[in-house]
């Protein structure tokens, strides 16, 4: 259910209501009996269960067909490292890709009739690089809506992967074209587990219908679960890093 009018734009959710400010652009969470009686309107699905499970195929088998290739051409690589034209490609392969994955968060975001915040750059968890696109709309959309938004960007990269894998090996671009689509698609499978404020992440909290709280007092125990793991893969990672710093300064 759902109400609109000048001030305040309201989705009935159970007993909650989330409430969008216009003039502030603000998100609250009310219970339901502490709001005035509004004339509510029925908040229908815009996608059907059929095009909706297609989809969802869809982004499977695409994930799957990308991680599996990329694991497979990973196991008989062998490149120079050394090689600037290597890293020169590597780069503007990743750029290519992540402009066409926060692109997918945005057009999908619009087809549902919502815009993005804004755009940016920022480090998870102090060590993690990542672009993003703020989607706070997305707190308005139906459970079916926000995972095909927060997922939208691991399905390009998907599709995107397995074409580059064909043209590298129809252009004969050799181990060198393999490393660079395979090094990404390994990144795509990391954004996918559901750590780290990843893309996965949020599909796993729109599954369960659960929004993620500023104060984290205030989350559900699987947050604060994900959190603390997310937390211990990033000391992981940074003690791991750092070692190999060390050992390669030694």
């Amino acid at each position: 259910m759902s109400y609109e009018d000048s001030d305040v734009e309201l989705l009935r959710k159970g007993s909650t209501v989330t409430a969008k400010l216009k003039s502030s652009r603000r998100f609250v969470e009310i219970p339901l009996e502490e709001l005035p009686q509004v004339p509510w309107s029925p908040r229908l699905e815009s996608l059907s269960r059929r095009k909706f499970a297609a989809y969802m195929i869809a982004l499977c088998a695409a994930i799957l067909f990308a991680s599996g290739t990329a694991l497979c051409e990973a196991q008989n690589l062998h490149v120079d490292l050394m090689r600037w034209r290597l890293w020169l490609w590597l780069v503007a392969y990743s750029f290519s890709q992540l402009f066409l994955h926060e692109l997918a968060h945005i057009l999908t975001l619009r087809h549902f009739g919502r815009r993005p915040d804004r755009m940016g750059f920022t480090v998870n968890y102090w060590i993690f690089p990542a672009f993003y696109v703020r989607m706070n709309d997305t707190h308005l959309l139906t459970r079916s809506e926000k995972i095909v938004v927060h997922s939208s960007g691991l399905f390009v990269n998907a599709i995107m992967g397995a074409i580059a894998f064909l043209v590298v090996d129809l252009l004969e671009l050799g181990d060198a074209g393999r490393f660079v689509v395979a090094w990404y698609a390994v990144a795509m499978m990391m954004n996918a587990v559901p750590l780290l404020n990843s893309d996965g992440y949020k599909v796993v909290l729109a599954v369960c219908g659960v929004s993620e709280r500023r104060e984290a007092g205030r989350n559900p125990p699987m947050i604060r679960i994900a959190t603390g793991a997310s937390v211990v893969v990033a000391a992981c990672y940074a003690a791991a890093l750092l070692a190999r710093l060390v050992g390669a300064l030694q």
